[in-house]
């Protein structure tokens, strides 16, 4: 005699559970695909700013490096505010205008 179990993802909401919890995610392969996510967002996020420097050290302006991101002047300017000043005072030192 066979007995069937029922499989559940870690993510569906519990049945037996009265309050509807989610069921814990300890899955070693989830952990580590997670991991590398974040990695590759870590990564990205440096490319992202490498680029945005050099357009601004090029003297493109915050308008069209946000309309490249998909946002706002202000958002892309707000996104890289660490680095917006510095990169305005190089343009200015090297003698290349500086678009707001």
């Amino acid at each position: 005699m066979t007995t069937k179990t029922s499989h559940t993802e870690p993510w569906e909401i519990s049945k037996q559970s009265p309050s509807g919890k989610l069921r814990s995610c300890y899955s070693t392969d989830r952990v580590r695909a997670l991991e590398a996510i974040r990695s590759l967002r870590q990564t990205l996020d440096r490319q992202e700013e490498q680029c945005v420097f050099g357009l601004r050290m090029s003297g493109m302006s915050w308008a069209d490096i946000g309309e490249a991101l998909g946002t706002t002047r202000q958002a892309a300017h707000h996104k890289f505010q660490s680095t917006a000043g510095l990169l305005d005072k190089l343009a200015e030192a090297a003698g290349r205008p500086v678009k707001p």
